[in-house]
């Protein structure tokens, strides 16, 4: 991943103190690539989150300056380090779960 150390240290420090519904909210941002409402989101969701949940997730990812205002009204995306850093996530976990022939994400 070509991101700076101590960006790629705090992002992992960031990930690993998520609440699940965080790191959903984060992978499915990630999935999504471009800037989604709340009721967007939860649409899309495999793995569905109450809105209240995905609400707290978003708030939670907010105010640890994660996501950022989308440019549509009420809407939200990440930023783009952190992209890079859950497209790197979600691409290591997709290749170990191939591996092992156990797939779940």
């Amino acid at each position: 991943m070509i991101l700076f150390g101590s960006i790629t240290q705090l992002l992992q420090d960031q990930w690993g103190g998520s609440h699940l519904w965080r790191q959903m909210v984060l992978s499915w941002l990630t999935i999504l690539r471009e800037s989604v409402s709340l009721q967007e989101l939860l649409a899309v969701q495999v793995a569905k989150l109450s809105p209240a949940q995905a609400f707290e997730a978003v708030d939670g990812l907010r105010r640890r300056s994660l996501v950022e205002r989308g440019q549509r009204p009420g809407s939200f995306t990440l930023h783009s380090v952190v992209l890079e850093f859950v497209t790197g996530r979600l691409i290591e976990e997709a290749s170990q779960e191939i591996v092992q022939g156990r797939l779940s994400l």
